[in-house]
């Protein structure tokens, strides 16, 4: 099972797009800037994984909702 979970943030005066995937190991994220074509692997940190569950959460209550 694969759930995927995507935003932007600003960072360094810069907009960047997160993807984040749930797997069955954890979650692993990807960042890229405006500016770049590939995705870079980023850390997971704890700011980074609760932001992906909340939105994770947030997603599926809105389609329960629908």
């Amino acid at each position: 099972m694969l759930n995927r979970i995507e935003w932007t943030e600003v960072g360094d005066q810069e907009c960047y797009r997160v993807i984040a995937d749930l797997t069955p190991k954890g979650w692993e994220f990807w960042e890229k800037s405006a500016w770049e074509i590939r995705w870079y692997p980023m850390t997971a940190t704890a700011r980074l994984v609760a932001k992906a569950q909340r939105t994770l959460n947030g997603s599926a209550r809105r389609q329960v909702a629908a």
